[in-house]
């Protein structure tokens, strides 16, 4: 199995923290594979993908979910999943995975899963941290006794935004919280007193990778961790500042 392959069967096999509700799943697969087909027959010739044309917005469907909100987030979970499956075979870009990721979200704002792995992913892989705090800050009302939420907010903010100060106050805020890592709190101290750097980087990407139980998710930062130790980043100081996390 290759890297992208194996990459991908992880994260099905990892991703899920419920279970669907398998029925419905399956009569939304059905409904879902008929308007397809019609779309196939008639999609314009632009470059979005055919699987996008008929995808609305998060609260739409909400409104028009009759209560199989859950359902329909497994659905397009799965779907997101094919997406991203194929955006790493073929090195795509990943444009519409933050859309897929707040309509899941959105009909199902309970389920963790997605707001985690869009908070990591839409920063590492797109470079986009402004958008996976954007995801990230939705969960904080859902969950608001979970560490991870605030963490990966900092985390966004001093990794991708170069905004140690707002990362500081996000990590002081996860600190506190329930079943939090014990460093957590040295560090947050460490970031309002020193800032940032490549060896506090290098430092802060070591010990979340230890933190990290997810496969796919510890890939993606350890990868982060090698091209900040080779020179292929710049660090948190050399990255573009969209502006704080909050």
């Amino acid at each position: 199995m290759n890297g992208d392959a194996e990459k991908t069967s992880v994260l099905l096999h990892s991703a899920p923290k419920r279970a669907p509700r398998w029925g419905v799943v399956l009569i939304l697969f059905l409904v879902v594979g008929l308007i397809q087909a019609e779309v196939d027959r008639s999609a314009p010739g632009n470059d979005v993908p055919v699987h996008m044309l008929y995808v609305p917005s998060g609260a739409f469907l909400k409104q028009s979910a009759l209560g199989y909100e859950q359902a329909w987030a497994d659905l397009l979970w799965f779907r997101t999943i094919g997406y991203y499956a194929d955006q790493v075979t073929d090195k795509g870009k990943f444009d519409y995975l933050y859309h897929m990721l707040d309509i899941i979200t959105t009909l199902d704002p309970k389920w963790l899963y997605p707001h985690l792995f869009g908070g990591i992913t839409l920063s590492l892989e797109l470079n986009r941290p402004d958008l996976a705090n954007q995801l990230l800050e939705k969960a904080l009302s859902e969950h608001p006794d979970d560490w991870k939420v605030p963490f990966l907010i900092g985390f966004n903010a001093y990794f991708g935004m170069g905004d140690p100060a707002t990362a500081a106050n996000y990590i002081e805020r996860a600190s506190r919280l329930p079943r939090s890592p014990n460093y957590l709190k040295g560090f947050a101290s460490r970031l309002h007193v020193m800032g940032g750097g490549k060896d506090r980087a290098l430092q802060f990407l070591k010990e979340v990778i230890q933190q990290t139980e997810d496969p796919a998710l510890r890939e993606q930062l350890e990868k982060r961790y090698e091209d900040i130790l080779h020179g292929r980043l710049a660090g948190p100081a050399g990255n573009v500042k969209r502006g704080g996390a909050g």
